[in-house]
């Protein structure tokens, strides 16, 4: 069988496993079923590092992962300060199965957390109940002065980042969802195989963001290219200023509310599915919206922005335009077209 069509096939597979769910998250399913509130003993850690300007890089087996931005940081020698705070649980196990290093050589901090013995890391990629009751997790916090470029990577958890002014964010996950939110970052790499990606009221020049299975959700931001793709699921793009790039589906839908004054070009296609647009009338002259067939999909392209035009194969090389290109192969697009904003 192609490639191609084996792909096709374990989408169909995945998305009868999300019905057979009940249409929920199947990460937040599997992460729901790990109680992490529960546990009968703690251990906390509270440290303050000197920073210098190195990488901070987090890798957390199982657990929660907190980053908020310190506007005013406390200062050491004239060194800003990095806080961490740390608190290994367990359920079933003894605290010293569960690890937590914190090391700091050749312009990286690391801080890391796994689980010591063989047999837990053989259970933990089992659905529960399996690990119900004999699990082990940290639940990390750390607050991070401006400029501080970080790297995140959890096998099973959340990652939630609040506030952070930094040249380059890069979190994966590979069950469970990552959050942004309040921060201006240049450069932005959010991964999940399995769980929602959502940025809100950030900026910054560059942002990826994607999932395996799951939703991925930009609202209220601005960047200057995007780059947004589910396997299995939505992509939203809601009031955010998007300078440019693309957002795809394999399988699921697009809703895209943009600014009918921003100078972009909008192709949209979907190989299966309807095209929805609304708004156009109040920001758009009708030669600036051209509408094509690609039965059983549908094409349409939309020239935004001041002095509106029809969109031309070659702009002759007198202006360079942007393009957001927004693509689905089973699923619907809608476009809702925004007025500019009042001064």
């Amino acid at each position: 069988m192609p490639t191609g069509n084996l792909r096709r096939v374990a989408l169909i597979v995945g998305s009868l496993l999300s019905v057979g769910l009940g249409g929920c998250n199947l990460a937040d399913f599997t992460l729901g079923a790990i109680d992490l509130e529960r546990y009968d003993a703690q251990e906390t850690l509270t440290q303050e590092i000197p920073y210098g300007g190195e990488r901070i890089a987090i890798s957390v087996a199982l657990g929660k992962v907190v980053v908020r931005g310190r506007e005013e940081p406390g200062y050491v020698a004239w060194r800003p300060l990095l806080g961490i705070e740390a608190a290994k649980k367990i359920r079933g196990l003894k605290l010293e199965d569960v690890t937590l290093e914190i090391t700091r050589e050749e312009g990286t901090i690391s801080i890391r957390s796994d689980l010591v013995a063989e047999r837990i890391g053989r259970r933990l990629k089992a659905l529960p109940p399996g690990v119900e009751e004999r699990v082990g997790w940290v639940e990390l916090t750390l607050f991070v002065p401006p400029g501080a470029p970080l790297v995140i990577d959890v096998d099973a958890g959340t990652v939630d980042v609040v506030g952070l002014r930094s040249e380059r964010l890069e979190v994966r996950s590979g069950l469970g969802s990552i959050a942004l939110r309040d921060s201006r970052i240049t450069q932005v790499v959010l991964a999940s195989e399995m769980g929602d990606v959502t940025v809100e009221t950030t900026s910054g020049v560059e942002l990826r963001a994607s999932t395996q299975m799951g939703s991925v959700g930009v609202r209220n931001s601005r960047w200057e290219s995007v780059q947004l793709e589910s396997d299995l699921g939505d992509v939203v793009l809601e009031g955010t200023r998007a300078g440019g790039g693309w957002a795809r589906t394999d399988m699921g839908s697009i809703r895209a509310t943009l600014f009918g004054d921003e100078p972009l070009r909008v192709r949209a296609a979907t190989q299966m599915g309807r095209i929805r647009l609304r708004g156009a009338e109040r920001v758009l002259p009708a030669e600036a919206v051209r509408w094509g067939a690609a039965w059983p999909g549908q094409t349409l392209t939309l020239q935004l922005g001041p002095g509106s035009a029809p969109d031309p194969e070659d702009e002759g090389g007198t202006r360079r335009i942007r393009t957001l290109q927004l693509s689905t192969e089973l699923g619907n697009i809608e476009i809702v077209l925004l007025p500019p904003a009042r001064p």
